[in-house]
């Protein structure tokens, strides 16, 4: 089977996507990647693939953010009913392209990595993004989560109850260099070899919560 994979996504910011096709080439499958779902990839590259999977919708439905617009299209795009009406239109071309793939024979699958909003969003933003995981629900085959929990959520709140599978998230071993030792890393960042270390891996964003995560550690 050829597998189009489409993700936005930076890589060099998380190897996610990479070590994802890494796998599923190791099952024997044909694996390509695109960052552009739209009609125009379906209609003259969309042979080139039998399964349609998609990653982080939000880049495909929403208008592109570029920086070498014209002036007076940046000027309309201030436009609060201009602003609408793009949206409109991204939403609309992004549902041709997922009822065109299916007609067109394509497996598609969805690879649900969040379902919540990340800080604070305008009430636009936050009903376009609904309309857009209510359009993907409704065409993909299956539905790729990492845990019964968000599983549960798309049950219940989009009331998708088939074609849902929990994969959990795969992890990072031997992507990333690991020469240091433990007592090494310790002398680095100037631990003392016996304490006890709290880690927190990952993005310093808002929503993650980190001053909650500050007050459990001070009552522990």
């Amino acid at each position: 089977m050829r597998i189009t994979i489409f993700s936005a996504f930076d890589t060099a910011l998380n190897p996610y996507i990479l070590l994802f096709k890494k796998a599923l080439e190791g099952q024997g499958l044909t694996v390509r990647f695109e960052r552009n779902f739209n009609l125009l990839w379906l209609l003259f590259r969309g042979k080139s693939c039998d399964c349609i999977h998609l990653h982080w919708i939000k880049h495909y439905y929403s208008p592109p953010k570029k920086n070498d617009k014209s002036k007076i299209f940046k000027k309309l795009i201030k436009i609060r009913i201009v602003r609408i009406f793009l949206d409109l239109l991204c939403l609309i071309e992004f549902a041709l392209t997922c009822l065109f793939g299916k007609l067109a024979g394509k497996i598609i699958v969805f690879t649900v990595h969040d379902l919540y909003n990340f800080g604070t969003q305008s009430l636009r933003w936050k009903l376009q993004m609904e309309i857009a995981r209510n359009i993907v629900f409704r065409f993909s085959n299956s539905i790729h989560v990492h845990n019964n929990h968000t599983r549960k959520l798309i049950e219940t709140r989009y009331k998708r109850k088939s074609g849902i599978f929990v994969v959990p998230h795969g992890n990072y071993i031997g992507y990333y260099v690991n020469n240091v030792s433990r007592s090494e890393a310790r002398r680095k960042l100037g631990l003392p070899a016996d304490s006890f270390v709290y880690l927190f891996l990952g993005l310093l964003r808002p929503y993650k919560g980190l001053e909650d995560l500050f007050a459990a550690f001070q009552k522990l």
